[in-house]
């Protein structure tokens, strides 16, 4: 029964895989493929008002020196790069930098510990930089937060630095690694 269940995927595997078209290899002085357009929300999100906008800097603004803020509209489908940047001056020996990008429910860290190789040296202002991509399928408007802690540092007083930038659509939304027992 299991080599006929066996046989039955592989069969189905072949025949997805002969159906599957790959492109031509190229010669290396062959001219370079016209410049597609980025793929845009599917036509079911298009079809009711969805859009994907670019979130310029007129979408952010600084609450304080720890969190900025930005909202992208409702109605909005797609995927986004959120980018933040948190800076302090140390003013201690073993000063150390978190930054977190939130929206909704989901969120990614970056953090610099105390590194004895590359001491932060006190009265010297480093910057700590992390990223987060965001896949938004939302009716109403979504803050993206930037938060920016520090231990022994005081922080930039204009707060963490925050953009957003518009990414294509992949037509895959999401993947999730599965661990199988061998």
């Amino acid at each position: 029964m299991r080599s006929l269940a066996f046989a039955a995927a592989a069969a189905l595997f072949v025949a997805t895989a002969a159906g599957t078209a790959y492109a031509a290899p190229t010669k290396p002085d062959a001219a370079p493929p016209a410049e597609q357009q980025p793929p845009s929300p599917p036509r079911a999100f298009l079809a009711e008002g969805y859009s994907q906008p670019d979130i310029t800097p007129g979408f952010c603004k600084s609450l304080d020196a720890g969190r900025t803020v930005c909202t992208i509209p409702g109605m909005t489908a797609g995927t986004y790069y959120a980018e933040a940047i948190g800076s302090s001056t140390a003013t201690a020996e073993g000063a150390a930098q978190q930054l977190s990008i939130v929206a909704g429910d989901q969120s990614c860290t970056a953090t610099r510990e105390r590194d004895p190789k590359q001491p932060w040296a006190v009265g010297s202002q480093r910057s700590l930089r992390g990223g987060c991509i965001f896949t938004i399928v939302s009716d109403a408007p979504v803050n993206v937060v930037a938060i920016y802690a520090d231990a022994k540092a005081t922080k930039d007083p204009k707060g963490p630095v925050l953009s957003i930038r518009r990414m294509p659509w992949s037509g895959v939304l999401n993947a999730v690694p599965v661990r199988e027992k061998q």
